[in-house]
């Protein structure tokens, strides 16, 4: 009977309790954001510590620095890569010749500037000068010779 009479208060103590909560301490949906947001920055500072300990310690033979050089070839590694025949590499030796012909064809190659008018080099020019100005500076066929030579 005690226990049924000590719930019983517990339940009209409640509407008073929340009230007193609600003016007390506010909107609890907003300090979970102040608090959110006070979070992710000392997330920023420890993470921005953590590289300056490892410069510090730099290169010293400690299980730190080992560590820090996993985590960061984790980070860094290619773990797929797509193809430019839209096909999805995985194995390391794949993406590696993947790689190494991407950048042999883009090398490689040169740009047809023949096919380049000067109409569609001035328009790619913000600049525009009035006419006898570029003409003083400069005549077309030294422009037309330009446009060749690239």
């Amino acid at each position: 009977m005690a226990l049924h009479l000590f719930h019983m208060k517990l339940k009209l103590l409640k509407s008073d309790l929340r009230a007193l909560n609600q003016t007390q301490y506010g909107d609890i949906t907003g300090v979970l954001d102040i608090w959110n947001h006070l979070a992710t920055i000392e997330e920023m500072f420890y993470k921005q510590k953590s590289c300056v300990k490892w410069l510090e310690v730099e290169d010293m033979n400690t299980p730190f620095f080992h560590q820090e050089v996993q985590s960061r070839n984790a980070r860094n590694a290619i773990k797929s890569l797509h193809s430019s025949s839209r096909e999805v590499l995985t194995n390391a030796s794949a993406i590696k010749k993947e790689a190494v012909d991407h950048f042999q064809r883009f090398l490689q190659t040169q740009p047809d500037a023949s096919s380049v008018s000067l109409e569609e080099v001035q328009e790619l020019l913000s600049y525009r000068c009035s006419d006898s100005k570029a003409l003083d500076l400069v005549c077309r066929s030294d422009v037309d010779g330009f446009i060749v030579q690239m």
